[in-house]
């Protein structure tokens, strides 16, 4: 229902899972970092969004109230 603006969105997800990995995340760990990024960059309308850690940490706290277990 909000617009969106994917500029910057596939920027933010590279970004962030290559980040993820290169501190050791796992590969699924890296991914879903990288979905909140890029979540958070296409609410960002009229520039190339950015996603700062504060707003990962919201919007992951927002769709994981209760924490992410990982299924292996």
């Amino acid at each position: 229902p909000e617009p969106l603006d994917i500029v910057g969105a596939g920027d933010s997800v590279s970004a962030a899972v290559t980040s993820a990995l290169g501190a050791g995340a796992s590969l699924l760990e890296a991914s879903v970092l990288g979905i909140m990024a890029s979540s958070i960059t296409v609410q960002q309308i009229g520039t190339t969004g950015t996603a700062s850690p504060d707003q990962i940490l919201d919007r992951f706290s927002s769709v994981y109230p209760n924490g992410f277990v990982a299924c292996t």
